[in-house]
């Protein structure tokens, strides 16, 4: 019996500093022949959460980041698991009822390794990022049809000059070009915000992260704003006061203001995991670490930088803690889920775009889920989204929550 040893200081950092994730999976699996595993239709409920999927392992396991919803399907990616020797993860699509799930693409290391963040789908492709692997083992940017045919990689990172490196977050598409970061690489080795166009031209580094004053090692995506011009996202280090910070900059790379600085107090919450999210001039997000009790908060702040409040603080117990995706909106509440706290194992949480009304509205545990480390979609009126660990094969699993 062996097991893989994953060496990348990126990952490591994530999973020692903000979450225990177990990262020994066994690398003798073999995937089987079916793209529709047995478990793929054996959907179990527990109160309005729906296990969908539990991953085996041999057919992806621990996934990390989001799914992506289109005509009744989810996309989605595990940053493990997979038929290669070394499990580097795969790219998978299932019916948003939990039948015919089908392994995609399993990433090789030459075009991928160990993705974290999630698909954007556009024009009938799909577009994601990879942390490590690509020639020089830096990461990947890829795209892919919809039934797995067409993979390729559109941008290799090298994490030379200004280019950056390991990107454990997600792009974005505006019109036919793609936007994102980088958590390390660039000419200051802390990140780096860029462009590039859908076809793999024209890369651009549109800004350095310094990891000091200007911010450092970004984990989650951009948020465009309303007038299609201007890119708000948070950087987990650096900043004023050390503790990571909210920014804006132009899509042309120009205007980088920083918005707000976390780590000053123990109120203003610190080390931001995901993105924001922006209702009307309003920006809403959460951070891992910090707050009253020093497991996170969920706070708001004005698009101009002003109005910072203070929403939600998670005490690491009965509210769940270090939370480490983004929130979702609809009306005047807002969903998410912590990586840790409640029964043990994280939690699914509402709460009102006000700050009043938080609700824990399930505790993950055992076959159903466990250390949630992506965030929520919402269609049709259920929320939709994948836990790191647990499940039937403790490889994490893919659910949904009837609201």
């Amino acid at each position: 019996m062996c097991y893989k040893k994953i060496d990348n200081p990126v990952i490591a950092m994530k999973k020692i500093a903000l979450v225990a994730i177990v990262i020994g999976l066994f690398a003798a699996c073999k995937k089987s022949d079916t793209t529709t595993p047995t478990n793929a239709s054996n959907v179990t409920t527990s109160g309005n959460l729906s296990n969908l999927f539990s991953f085996t392992g041999s057919d992806g396991g621990n996934p990390y980041g989001d799914l992506t919803y289109s005509s009744g399907v989810l996309y989605g990616m595990t940053q493990y698991g997979g038929p290669n020797a070394n499990q580097y993860g795969n790219i998978f699509s299932i019916n948003a009822n939990g039948t015919s799930y089908t392994d995609l693409h399993d990433f090789a290391n030459t075009d991928g390794a160990y993705p974290f963040g999630d698909l954007v789908l556009s024009g009938g492709v799909l577009y994601g990022m990879a942390v490590n692997g690509g020639a020089s083992n830096n990461g990947t940017i890829f795209a892919m049809n919809t039934n797995g045919s067409g993979f390729r990689v559109i941008h290799t990172f090298s994490g030379a000059g200004s280019d950056g490196s390991q990107p454990t977050g997600s792009v974005i598409v505006i019109g036919s070009t793609l936007y994102g970061m980088t958590t390390a690489g660039g000419a200051f080795q802390a990140g780096n915000i860029f462009s590039i166009n859908v076809n793999g031209s024209n890369y651009r580094s549109l800004y350095n992260f310094n990891g000091v004053g200007t911010g450092g090692n970004p984990n989650g995506s951009l948020t465009l704003s309303a007038t299609g011009d201007t890119l708000f996202g948070m950087a987990r280090l650096g900043g004023i006061d050390s503790g990571g910070c909210v920014f804006s900059i132009d899509t042309n790379g120009t205007g980088f203001t920083l918005l707000y600085n976390f780590g000053g107090v123990s109120t203003n919450g610190s080390t931001p995991e995901g993105n924001v999210v922006l209702q009307g001039h309003t920006l809403y997000g959460m951070t891992s670490a910090g707050g009253a009790h020093g497991h996170g908060c969920i706070f708001s702040l004005n698009t101009n930088g002003t109005g910072y409040t203070d929403l939600f603080d998670f005490n690491g117990s009965s509210t769940g803690g270090a939370p480490l995706g983004s929130l979702v909106i609809s009306g005047s509440a807002m969903y998410g889920m912590a990586s840790t706290g409640g029964s043990g194992y994280g939690v699914l949480f509402s709460i009102g775009t006000n700050g009043s009304g938080y609700n824990v509205l399930f505790n993950f545990a055992g076959a159903f889920g466990s250390t949630p480390t992506g965030s929520l979609i919402l269609e049709n009126n259920l929320l939709y989204g994948m836990t790191s660990l647990g499940g039937a094969n403790s490889e994490g699993m893919i659910f949904s929550y009837q609201l």
